[in-house]
């Protein structure tokens, strides 16, 4: 069979090769429209600044892919036309004739090409999509004082830097109120600008470009404040589109994003036919949507499922969690999933934890690390994180997986994480504000006013069986927020109840009173007689453990924690009594606590209820 792969880029090279590794007999050709062979576009701001050579970054040589990967490459070739029903495509050659080449199976791997600006332009712009944009870049930034940069994303930002280190005056120009829209949130964006503006960066937010004009061979950008900015030269930045002008002409469907619309096997409408990259649509695993994902990482792995299933081979792509990172002036930027600001475009509900920590322990010089996660409401899945300072990547990897394998924050307040004392902290900023804080760990117990009353009405909560003969006299209070109901009774008695897909924690402070809370598929019930200190937390957690809590007048706890096998349909009861007293130990002066624990369940019905009782001594009470 033979198998040809339009694109030389990172999807089609790695697609190319582990066809090859996948297939050792199949005649494979890789034609790419570039005069080079794979390199390394995220490196290409490197080579712009001089830090290394712009031949430093190309993979392979061009021979090492006939001589070693059997793989015929063929250069400045450019698809330009074709018919799947005779299985050909037709190339421009570098010496301009016309070629056509046959094929069993196709991938298509064209990228994408930078957006332009919908503005008057007199004269040359500079984008930055690949190599001889850089070097072209570079040749006129030698002979420049002074450049603006249009679009403040991470390939403008990444530039700018570039530029700043060759000794020019920069000034970059950001439509939104703050840099790196797609990476990071107007708060962790204000610390990027500050280490940006330190470094001598002129950022202008909020405004956008009227025109770019040209006087005595100097660029003038005009913007929509009035403003006139004179520089040498501009460099456009405002993003990426797929490029399917092949493909749409081929007759291969693209989706509302624009990219090529494919399978999980990265096939496309037609039999036999493949697409990987920039040019097709990914599924965006935290929103559950489909972007273009503009990444060489996803590029990479769509390129090798691609590459296998194109020569008979099977191999999955799910989708991306969307990791981005980037270095500035040794700075460590990433973040992966939703920001909140796309969150909220998306009608997406969440909840966020935001820490600022060290990444060594407080006694050891270290580096500041910021970390912010977000958690959607409904479910506790985690969605997204940014982070700034040393090691946020390695942090943005952890999310990613856990994003990818659909983890809630539950999981992620389990994680165990290395220590020592010269590398990091004894737990990480990834874990620490569940730690230290004194509210809830697990915020997927949340609602808002609709799910709060979806829930009422669909699972018929019931509330309050009073006992002593003490009834409710204020109409109870509903507050959102991290509770799903506050009740407020008497001003002595205060019950937060949290709810998920079932009843799912429960806590009672200083009541004096007892309580009743019924569920369809489970029943509370606990009850107090009075003393000083209270039941601090009863959690269940999705109906499959228990855990109380009880502190004495010396705030030691007794904890019980079973974890019961109700699917199996059993019957679980226990009993306990203790003396609670300073450092565990009893005495007969020292109060007395009971507690007792009853579950039942099965594939059609589970119940749990639980009672307690503290008894004090005459002399304590």
């Amino acid at each position: 069979m033979k198998l040809l792969v339009i694109g030389g880029g990172t999807a089609g090279t790695t697609a190319a090769l582990f066809a090859r590794k996948e297939n050792r007999e199949a005649e494979i050709v890789l034609a790419s429209r570039e005069k080079v062979p794979e390199y390394s576009k995220c490196a290409l701001p490197y080579a712009l600044s001089g830090e290394v050579d712009f031949q430093d970054i190309i993979y392979r040589e061009e021979e090492w892919y006939s001589r070693t990967a059997k793989v015929e490459l063929r250069l400045g070739w450019e698809a330009v036309g074709g018919d799947l029903e005779e299985r050909k495509i037709e190339f421009r050659t570098p010496n301009g004739k016309e070629r056509e080449e046959y094929f069993d199976s196709l991938i298509i791997a064209t990228g994408s090409k930078p957006k332009a600006l919908p503005i008057p332009i007199e004269g040359e712009v500079f984008y930055f999509n690949e190599m001889s944009h850089a070097e072209n870049l570079m040749r006129k930034a030698l002979a420049s004082d002074e450049a603006l940069i249009v679009g403040g994303g991470l390939i403008g930002i990444e530039v700018a830097e570039a530029l700043l280190n060759l000794g020019l005056g920069v000034t970059v120009v950001e439509l939104l109120p703050w840099i790196l829209p797609n990476l990071l949130d107007r708060d962790f964006s204000a610390t990027v600008e500050k280490w940006l503006e330190e470094e001598g960066l002129e950022i202008i937010k909020g405004i956008g470009v009227e025109s770019i004009s040209e006087d005595d061979g100097r660029k003038i950008v005009r913007l929509k404040n009035g403003e006139e900015r004179k520089v040498d030269f501009v460099v456009i930045s405002v993003g990426i589109s797929p490029e399917v002008s092949l493909a749409k002409s081929l007759g291969i469907e693209t989706g509302e994003t624009g990219g090529i619309s494919v399978d999980e096997y990265m096939k496309t409408n037609v039999e036999e036919v493949y697409a990987a990259g920039d040019c097709v649509e990914t599924l965006d695993l935290s929103s559950k949507r489909k972007v273009i994902s503009g990444s060489g990482s996803v590029a990479f792995r769509q390129g090798i499922v691609a590459g296998v299933n194109s020569v008979g081979g099977e191999a999955l792509y799910r989708g991306s969690p969307l990791t981005r990172c980037t270095s500035i002036f040794g700075k460590e930027i990433a973040s992966v999933g939703l920001t909140e600001f796309l969150a909220q475009t998306l009608g997406i509900k969440y909840v966020k934890q935001k820490v600022k920590g060290k990444n060594l322990p407080e006694y050891l010089p270290g580096d500041d690390v910021h970390f912010k996660l977000l958690v959607e409401k409904r479910t506790g899945r985690i969605i997204g994180a940014q982070g700034l300072g040393r090691g946020s990547s390695w942090r943005a990897n952890l999310i990613s997986l856990a994003i990818s394998k659909d983890m809630t924050v539950d999981d992620l307040f389990l994680l165990e994480t290395c220590y020592s004392p010269k590398i990091s902290e004894v737990y990480d900023v990834v874990t620490r504000k569940f730690l230290d804080t004194q509210t809830y760990y697990l915020p997927h117990y949340v609602f808002d006013k609709s799910s709060l009353l979806h829930h009422l009405f669909q699972y018929s909560l019931f509330f309050f069986s009073f006992y002593y003969g003490i009834r409710c006299r204020r109409q109870a209070v509903l507050q959102y927020g991290y509770h799903l109901a506050d009740f407020y009774i008497f001003d002595f008695f205060w019950i937060t109840l949290y709810a998920n897909r079932c009843l799912s924690s429960l806590r009672v402070r200083e009541s004096p009173i007892g309580v009743r809370a019924m569920y369809p598929c489970l029943s509370f019930i606990l009850e107090r007689t009075p003393w000083q200190n209270s039941i601090k937390c009863l959690h269940v957690r999705r109906l499959h453990s228990l855990s109380l809590s009880a502190s004495s007048f010396n705030d030691c706890i007794i904890l019980l924690t079973c974890t019961p096998l109700l699917s199996l349909g059993k019957s679980i009861h226990i009993s306990t009594s203790a003396l609670i007293g300073p450092m565990g130990i009893t005495n007969p002066f020292t109060p007395t606590f009971s507690m007792g624990i009853s579950l039942s369940g099965g594939s059609s019905c589970r119940s749990l209820s639980i009672w307690s009782k503290v008894m004090h001594p005459p002399s304590v009470a």
